[in-house]
């Protein structure tokens, strides 16, 4: 692992959702540590307050907040109403935010250069383990041929 390249603690993202960063050590560019990333990643999401829906791609995208002329006034059940739809369009885009900044902050930037642009945290999750999944098999393989040739040289 490359504890050098370690993100430090966040502060909370907001007061709806008591969530923060942790450290989890950067994903090597070779995928080198993609097991241990990935596991770390994971408990630190399920650890954060209700993302784990967003990378597994079950939370509900909200409705549209209903809009009214500024000129128009509202009746009470229409401002409940308006105030509601706005804590869930907040509330889901934070956590959407929350996983994307635990993901951005802690890959290769070339790998950030490539999911950025993705709209949703499980677009980019996906993204991120179709990436690196099949180079993990690859740095098991050489790992293995590194001890071999080691045991034959004693």
């Amino acid at each position: 692992m490359h504890l050098q390249q370690v993100m430090g603690p966040g502060k909370p993202m907001s007061s709806t959702t008591a969530t923060k960063s942790y450290m989890i050590p950067k994903l090597a560019k070779d995928s080198s540590n993609w097991i241990t990333w990935k596991s770390q990643m994971l408990a630190t999401l399920v650890a954060s307050c209700g993302v784990m829906r967003h990378i597994e791609g079950t939370a509900r995208q909200t409705t549209a907040i209903p809009t009214y002329p500024t000129t128009c006034s509202l009746t009470t059940d229409e401002e409940d109403c308006l105030e509601q739809a706005e804590r869930c369009w907040d509330d889901y885009h934070q956590c959407e935010a929350t996983v994307k900044v635990q993901i951005f902050t802690t890959i290769p930037k070339v790998l950030l250069i490539e999911v950025q642009k993705l709209r949703t945290a499980k677009e980019v999750w996906d993204a991120v383990c179709i990436k690196h999944k099949g180079k993990a098999l690859a740095v098991k393989v050489d790992i293995w041929c590194q001890m071999y040739k080691m045991k034959c040289e004693c």
